[in-house]
C-alpha cells in the first residue's frame, strides 16, 4: 500500500514541477531622438535609415527604426509686431534650444520666425536606438547623429540621462 502512495506522490510532485510557470524579465532600452534634417533652410524630407548614423558617447549605434513626422496642411492667423526686443535678454532659452535639438530664430519679422518654428516642429524625423552596453548609471550620454556622405545641417537633442 505505500508502493501506490509513494508512487502517486512522485507523480504529483512532478507534474507540479512541470506546471510550475517559468518567467525572465527583460528589459530593452529604445533611446528616441527627434531629428530635423536641413539643405540650406529647407527641411530634408527624403532620408532612410540607411542614411543616417547615430553615435553615443562617440560609439556607432545600430539604428532600429526611423520615422518620418510630416505635417503641412496649416492655417494660421498672425499679427505684426512692432519691434525685436529679444537681444541678449533670452540667452537662456538660446542654451535650452541648442540642448534640445531645437533652433533659435530672432528677427523683427515675428510672422515669418513663426511659421519657420512650426515648420520645425512639425517636420522631423524619430529615430531609435538600443545603446550598446546600456547602464543605469545616471550619466549623460551624448548623442550625435549624422547623415551619411552629405553636406546637411542636423539638429537634435545633445543627449539623454541613464537613469
Amino acid at each position: 500500500m505505500k508502493k501506490p502512495i509513494l508512487i502517486i506522490g512522485v507523480l504529483f510532485l512532478s507534474l507540479a514541477t512541470l506546471a510550475q510557470e517559468i518567467s525572465h524579465d527583460v528589459s530593452v532600452i529604445n533611446i528616441e531622438v527627434p531629428v530635423r534634417v536641413f539643405k540650406g533652410s529647407k527641411f530634408v524630407n527624403n532620408l532612410t535609415i540607411n542614411d543616417f548614423e547615430i553615435y553615443e558617447d562617440g560609439k556607432l549605434q545600430k539604428i532600429e527604426a526611423v520615422y518620418l513626422i510630416k505635417k503641412t496642411n496649416i492655417k494660421r492667423e498672425e499679427t505684426k509686431m512692432k519691434k525685436d526686443i529679444s537681444g541678449s535678454i533670452f540667452s537662456a532659452f538660446k542654451d535650452i534650444a541648442h540642448a534640445t535639438g531645437g533652433t533659435v530664430d530672432s528677427s523683427a519679422n515675428a510672422a515669418f520666425s513663426f511659421k519657420k518654428a512650426v515648420n520645425a516642429s512639425e517636420n522631423y524625423y524619430l529615430i531609435y536606438y538600443n545603446p550598446k552596453n546600456y547602464k543605469a548609471d545616471g550619466k549623460f550620454k551624448k548623442i550625435k547623429v549624422k547623415v551619411k556622405g552629405k553636406n546637411y545641417r542636423v539638429t537634435h537633442r545633445a543627449g539623454y540621462l541613464a537613469d
